[in-house]
């Protein structure tokens, strides 16, 4: 409401905007880029802790920095990060090139094991077959139950 002077001086007359204030975000996250021994690769992912890394991205390597990075931030008070893991896949000869681990177990009917992501961790990977199971095939006819195990 417009207010009518009667004296000299500064005179305020306030207008209602349609423009909304400026809500506040946090500015304590913090991306990381890099290469780790495993992980998603070529996407942001959300880690609250330097346990979540570890379980993600497999910790500490001394061939890459990533791993240190993350530590330090945790250790200085972060509490948010966003890992980016990258992996080299650019390259015209293949056996630079990350690619996920597979493993074809023979037999009468072959298994394909693919590690879950790209990467050397894949090829500490260990898998066992044994027929040390309860079944009792009649005489003659193979084994159809198994036990696999992997581990790293």
């Amino acid at each position: 409401m417009p207010v009518s002077p009667t004296f000299p001086g500064v005179y305020i007359n306030e207008v209602k905007s349609a423009v909304h204030t400026i809500t506040g975000v946090p500015t304590s996250v913090t991306a990381f880029a890099g290469a780790a021994v495993r992980g998603p690769t070529d996407r942001p992912v959300h880690i609250t802790s330097f346990a979540d890394y570890q379980r993600l991205f497999g910790g500490v390597v001394p061939r890459s920095p990533l791993g240190y990075a993350v530590y330090q931030h945790y250790a200085n008070g972060g509490s948010e990060a966003e890992i980016v893991r990258l992996v080299h896949t650019g390259d015209g000869e293949d056996t630079k090139n990350a690619k996920a681990s597979t493993l074809v177990l023979a037999g009468s009917r072959p298994v394909t094991l693919v590690a879950r992501g790209e990467g050397l961790w894949g090829d500490s990977l260990y898998t066992r077959v044994d027929h040390d199971t309860s079944e009792t095939p009649p005489a003659g006819a193979p084994r159809t139950l198994y036990n696999l195990t992997s581990r790293r």
